[in-house]
């Protein structure tokens, strides 16, 4: 079993938790099935940075012409 470490849950942090996961799996301390699971959960999170960000420029956009925000589409 690997060590546990803490990461900052940051875009940094995860960046820094899939790098050492790859080290992991490549020395053969982790299978493939934790390496998949950590992946899908690394690709969750990033999509959901993904829609805030888009949320915020829209937000961004809605407000520099002082429009009411739709919330249904235009």
């Amino acid at each position: 079993m690997a060590v546990q470490k803490d990461y900052a849950k940051t875009t940094e942090g995860l960046r820094d938790m899939l790098f050492d996961e790859i080290d992991l799996l490549r020395s053969g301390k982790i299978d493939s099935a934790r390496a998949r699971v950590t992946a899908n959960l690394a690709k969750q999170i990033i999509e959901s940075i993904r829609v805030q960000v888009q949320f915020q420029r829209v937000m961004v956009e809605q407000t520099k012409g002082n429009k009411p925000m739709s919330l249904i589409g235009k």
